[in-house]
């Protein structure tokens, strides 16, 4: 699979543990060395089949067919670089809107009496990811130095101070075993595989998953006279982290000794949901996953960030009749004004949203549980929503609107 070459052409070489796999990026080609058991002949007629998943069809894009007789199947193509006895060089490219994943492949030989197919090889298995240095995938990123920063770097800060302070952050999205996570978090999902080569569902996906169940002040008084957290164990408990907003964090890790996510991801491979996170934790661990599948992505730092909780794209501040404002309580309002809050921006096309009103660019993906998804499902997620939507109160499009009650009176990010 000819995986040291593919593997630098395609951005792909600092996934560690990979050394016998393939990885690449869609919408790019890559080569392959064939090797038949007598020479090849112009004449001859064989063709790869990719499959992604188990119940594998052409027509949904989990099945791909790519003949070398000079006749299309589908949106992948392939060509012939070079021919010597019985071994030939192929290019194959994958389609812009392929389904990211892991792929296994056959070789077909096409003779007198049918399909002669090869058996299945792990070694011809290989990964395959969002592409922001092709221009037509929906992630692409322009500039080499930003692909650079949002796409490969692995380490980065979580503001926590207006003043520039913060923590470091060590995203680790190459880490060993990182990957197959990733994956794993889109199958716990239940993410339809022919959706998984749409990045905005893949975002709203990640916003969904990394967080689990929450935990806040009252979780340990009714622990107390009830076993709640058997109960809690609802959709959202499939996540992989538990939000915790408590003092009191003796059930798991506090979410300031989180120094990175790739150990919190590796322990959610291993043992299910992690306890405990606050925003800039499922910041960190989101942006892990983004930058993993290969979709730019960044965090993002807001200071005394309003939350509207109301919907009402209004903060409600309450004050008494002297005119000294009051703290605020769910007895007077639900919404809240935190000194910080993290989040995520990932950048791509947004070939889902009107066409004229130019909305690719940098989405706001929020993980931190708040809010249910458009008040339709018990999931809490938030975004994906083009930035500038948030200033100028256009929020009727699908997604966005939640995101909006959250940040636009405080925009200083």
């Amino acid at each position: 699979m000819m995986q040291n070459e593919n593997k630098s052409d395609h951005h792909c070489h600092l996934y560690e543990g990979k050394n016998n796999i393939l990885i690449v990026r869609r919408a790019q080609e890559f080569q392959m060395t064939l090797q038949f058991n007598q020479p090849v002949n112009p004449s001859d007629k064989f063709q790869i089949e990719f499959y992604i998943g188990i119940d594998t069809y052409v027509l949904n894009g989990t099945k791909i067919i790519v003949p070398f007789d000079g006749s299309q199947t589908g949106n992948w193509t392939g060509r012939m670089i070079q021919e010597q006895g019985d071994e030939c060089v192929v290019g194959i490219t994958p389609s812009a809107d392929a389904i990211i994943g892991k792929y296994y492949t056959n070789v077909a030989v096409i003779g007198y009496n049918g399909i002669s197919r090869t058996q299945k090889d792990s070694g011809t298995d290989f990964y395959l990811l969002f592409n922001a240095w092709a221009s037509n995938d929906e992630v692409y990123m322009p500039n080499e130095e930003d692909r650079q920063e949002y796409v490969m770097n692995e380490n980065g800060c979580m503001y926590q101070e207006e003043s520039g302070g913060g923590r470091q952050w060590y995203y680790g999205q190459f880490v060993e075993g990182i990957l197959d996570i990733c994956f794993q978090i889109l199958d716990d999902s239940r993410m339809p595989l022919v959706n998984r080569g749409d990045a905005a569902k893949v975002c709203r996906i990640g916003s969904a998953m990394i967080p689990g169940a929450l935990i806040s002040l009252w979780f340990f008084v009714y622990i107390f006279f009830h076993s709640l957290w058997n109960q809690m164990n609802s959709q959202d408990d499939r996540g992989v982290l538990v939000g915790n907003w408590s003092e009191d964090f003796s059930l798991g890790t506090a979410p300031t000794f989180w120094i990175g996510s790739d150990q919190i991801l590796l322990q959610y491979a291993n043992k299910g949901p992690v306890s405990y996170a606050q925003c800039w934790v499922y910041a960190g661990t989101l942006n892990t996953f983004l930058r993993c599948l290969g979709i730019p992505a960044r965090v993002i730092t807001n200071f005394n960030s309003a939350h509207d909780n109301s919907g009402n794209i209004i903060t409600d501040l309450v004050f008494n009749s002297v005119g000294n404002q009051l703290e605020l309580n769910e007895r007077l309002t639900r919404d809240s004004i935190w000194n910080y809050h993290c989040w995520n921006e990932a950048y791509l096309s947004r070939l889902d949203l009107p066409a004229d009103q130019d909305l690719g660019g940098w989405q706001v993906v929020d993980s931190t549980p708040q809010e249910t998804s458009d008040g339709k499902r018990e999931i809490r997620i938030m975004g994906e929503t083009y930035f500038s939507l948030l200033y100028t109160h256009f929020v009727c499009l699908e997604w966005d609107s939640k995101l909006h009650n959250q940040i636009h009176e405080n925009a200083a990010i």
